[in-house]
């Protein structure tokens, strides 16, 4: 947050974002990513069996979400948490796309 522009309703803000490490998303995919990757798809896939609410909450899931981005998969996957307002930050705040995905999981 770089600034309080205007109090609102609404609030407005001038915001600079960080820059996250770099990750090549098109060519050799690291084999621990790609693990971490294929278990929070198939926690997903395994919950929405599960929970039919949850089931049509992400039907939308692969127009939102490139899953071969790690970064947005973890913001993904842990907005659909119930983690702690706490844990959810831990994973917004992680540059590195191993641990983001960590700590999704």
């Amino acid at each position: 947050l770089t600034s309080i522009d205007s109090v609102g309703p609404p609030i407005d803000v001038t915001v600079s974002h960080w820059d996250r490490l770099d990750y090549n998303f098109k060519g050799g995919v690291d084999d621990t990513i790609r693990a971490l990757t294929n278990e929070i798809l198939s926690t997903i896939r395994e919950i929405a069996t599960l929970n039919s609410l949850f089931r049509e909450h992400i039907s939308f899931f692969p127009t939102r979400i490139d899953a071969n981005d790690p970064y947005r998969l973890a913001d993904f996957a842990a907005s659909i948490t119930t983690g702690t307002p706490e844990e959810l930050q831990a994973v917004l705040e992680e540059r590195d796309a191993e641990m983001r995905l960590h700590k999704a999981l």
